[in-house]
């Protein structure tokens, strides 16, 4: 394990900088109170013994824990701490992104108990982090390292446990909502510091443990982009690290950068689908819609026209109760398997044929568009939307559409001649009356 330690030491030191203050470090009340300057102290008398940190990540926040032991040598004590969290500040402070979704604070929950008592949060005091000091991925955003001002007491020869916990939204950028739906969703990245050892005894710290549990990445298959340091397996999604009687001024920063865009992709367009309500479905060529397959927001019910042969297929499409239709997307083929994806056809060609009123008056257009056909992917199941095809005439849906007209051209075969089969068809826009 020392040599694990010392190699992790190594590798991370060779390419990041070592000039971040400590979490939880002691500062001057005096300086912060007549000024608002965070001026670090050295809390000599009173030793950081252990640090166990953990984060549970899903796909755009972490939930952090935080557990310290303390042991003051001294008399009682007075100690005005800080805890950090990097954050990426909202659009409404002049950022260089616009995050139409992104209002709420990117910190939420944050709690700091002296043992079994919830310690106030006096003030906080925020700070840009220089751009040499921000991961590759996310140099191109602010980031802003919030500091959480409070104060514990210590009794004299006093053994103090201090437990921090909170939820911070991971550091990310997603762009062009022209649509509603971004058409750019950037990786995910978490960030977190452990140099504790500038304010507290010598600067060493007998003990500290790091968990990350990565369940959710795993079970839905989202990769891992980059991580520091490297940390070993400990199997059921948690990957652990130990060091022993180590100099905390040279811990590792952690760094987690994750790419959940399906996840990600799935919540936003939820957000503003229109209800089953506000829209309505026929069929425009013969034979019947059947059993609402096609809209019931369940991807494992595949809808299969009353005729085998997918050209001349054609499904009308109309808004209701005041809606607006903004886009249309469609799960191709049967999503409830493997096999019966392999087993049906699926849309090759379609056509767009759709009326509207825009600000030149009304208009009518007609436009194919083929689709990519694409291997089965078993994360269909838990995020569809992500896995749909957008519909992309010619000129978007720039209006007020009355009614849009699909019409299947060609087809990818399935085996045996099975019918087409189309999973569902998601309508996105403004929901007027529910």
């Amino acid at each position: 394990m020392k040599w694990f330690a010392s190699r992790l030491i190594g590798a991370f030191l060779a390419g990041f900088p070592v000039t971040c203050w400590a979490n939880l470090a002691v500062f001057s009340v005096t300086d912060i109170q007549r000024t608002g300057n965070l001026v670090p102290l050295r809390k000599s008398n009173i030793e950081l013994v252990s640090e166990s940190f953990s984060a549970k990540l899903n796909a755009q926040t972490a939930q952090v824990s935080v557990d310290y032991e303390f042991l003051n040598t001294a008399d009682g004590d007075v100690v005005t701490v800080g805890f950090p969290i990097d954050l990426m500040p909202s659009p409404a402070e002049g950022t260089s992104y616009n995050l139409d979704h992104w209002k709420a604070d990117g910190l939420q929950d944050l709690r700091i108990a002296d043992g079994t008592t919830v310690v106030p949060i006096e003030r906080s005091v925020e700070e840009t982090l220089p751009l040499k000091s921000r991961p590759e991925l996310i140099k191109d955003v602010a980031v802003t390292r919030r500091w959480s001002i409070a104060t514990l007491h210590f009794k004299a020869r006093e053994r103090k446990s201090v437990h921090i916990a909170y939820v911070v939204r991971c550091m990310g950028v997603d762009e062009s909502f022209e649509r509603y739906i971004p058409r750019k969703i950037s990786p995910r990245t978490f960030l977190y510091t452990f140099r504790t050892a500038s304010g507290w005894g010598t600067g060493r710290i007998r003990k500290l443990d790091i968990a990350l549990d990565l369940t959710y990445l795993r079970q839905n298959q989202f990769p891992i982009l980059e991580m520091k340091p490297k940390v070993s397996d400990a199997g059921g999604g948690v990957l652990r690290a130990r060091f022993r009687s180590i100099e905390l001024a040279r811990v590792p920063d952690l760094l987690v950068s994750y790419d959940s865009k399906p996840a990600l992709f799935q919540d936003y367009a939820e957000r503003i689908r229109l209800l089953s309500s506000n829209w309505h479905v026929t069929m425009c060529s013969p034979g019947k819609v059947g059993s609402n397959a096609l809209a019931d927001g369940n991807p494992g019910s595949a809808w299969m026209p009353e005729f085998p042969s997918a050209p001349g297929t054609c499904i009308d499409i109309k808004p209701r109760n005041g809606s607006y239709i903004n886009t249309i997307a469609i799960l191709n083929g049967d999503q409830s398997s493997a096999a019966n994806y392999s087993r049906h056809a699926r849309i090759k060609k379609l056509r767009i044929d759709y009326n509207l009123n825009g600000e030149e008056g009304p208009r009518h257009e007609v436009v194919d568009q083929i689709f990519p056909d694409s291997k089965f992917d078993d994360r269909v199941v838990r995020f569809p939307i992500a896995q749909a095809i957008p519909l992309d005439p010619s000129q978007g849906f720039e209006g007020i559409v009355e009614d849009v007209k699909l019409t299947v051209l060609e087809s990818y075969p399935g085996i045996s001649d099975a019918p087409l089969a189309i999973s569902e068809i998601y309508v996105f826009g403004t929901n007027g009356k529910k």
